[in-house]
Formats: structure tokens, C-alpha cells, sequence
């Protein structure tokens, strides 16, 4: 190996070193997320490093009753979600933007399975306190792909090691 790329991997190394240890107390990332609405559901995640893992409950509104009304479909959700380029922003924890694919099972008004691809960003707002904004089609088999607003709220609870 030349001096040249001895000297470009010892600079790289000492600045993703530096770039660790710059870390502020507190972040992580190995976590479980308690979600309370829709992005990516109503549920739980288990994150580690990019990847999440989640399930829950997902409501929509896709359908109306005989008179206009809305009406929410209710659906059993399973998908995972990667999280890429963490920036601070107002918390010691790093915000990301997130990528995630679902498989959705419809509890009522006639859906059965589906899939549901989701785009956003995570807000580490305070603390262990997080708002999403995402949005994402609805794919299903004899349904119309219908776009979807995903706001949400988590709380996260950071892990050890």
C-alpha cells in the first residue's frame, strides 16, 4: 500500500473518530419507540442503528358512507422503516428522514391485504418526544392506490448498548 492511501485511511479514520466522539450525551441508536398515531401506526418499534421494526394499528380515511360522511378503515400493520441522514436540530437527539414499507391486513370495510410505502422525516423535538410527517401511497389488489398524510407522534426510549 502507497504512503498516499496509508495517510487517506488514517484521515479517514481519525475524522469519523472525532465525528463520534463529538456525540452529545443521550443519543443513541438502539431504541423502542411507543407511536400514538398514524406514522408508521399506532404501536410499537425496535430500532437498532438505521433499521426499525414496527407493528400496530393504522386508521385511514378511504371510504364514505351512503350520505358523504367519512368513514375509517382499520388496519393491522407490520413493515420496516430505514432512517438516514440524522441531523440536530431541537433536541440532543438527531432528527432523520425515513424510508418504510408495510404490509397491511384491513380489519373492516371490506380491505384484505395491502402495502403501504411511506416517505418522511422524524422530528426529535425534546427529550424522548418525536413528530412525523410522512405520506405514502395505499396499494391494494381491486382497490384504486389511494395517497395518504401520515402525521404522528412518538415517545422513544432509548436502549443500552
Amino acid at each position: 500500500m502507497n504512503t498516499a492511501r496509508v495517510a487517506a485511511l488514517l484521515g479517514a479514520l481519525g475524522v469519523a473518530g472525532m465525528a463520534r466522539a463529538e456525540e452529545p450525551p443521550g443519543t443513541t441508536d438502539h431504541e423502542v419507540l411507543l407511536h400514538g398515531w398514524r406514522s408508521p401506526s399506532i404501536g410499537v418499534e425496535y430500532r437498532r442503528g438505521f433499521l426499525g421494526v414496527h407493528a400496530g394499528l393504522y386508521p385511514t380515511v378511504i371510504s364514505h358512507d351512503a350520505r358523504g360522511g367519512t368513514e375509517t378503515t382499520w388496519f393491522a400493520k407490520a413493515g420496516l422503516t430505514g432512517y438516514f441522514l440524522p441531523l440536530r436540530l431541537t433536541s440532543e437527539r438527531a432528527s432523520t428522514l425515513f424510508v418504510s414499507i408495510a404490509y397491511l391486513r384491513g380489519l373492516n370495510r371490506g380491505w384484505d391485504d395491502a402495502l403501504f410505502l411511506e416517505t418522511g422525516f422524524r422530528w426529535a423535538v425534546w427529550k424522548g418526544l418525536d413528530l412525523r410527517l410522512g405520506a405514502g401511497p395505499l396499494l391494494a389488489p381491486g382497490q384504486s392506490p389511494r395517497v395518504n398524510p401520515t402525521p404522528g407522534v412518538s415517545w422513544s426510549f432509548p436502549l443500552p448498548g
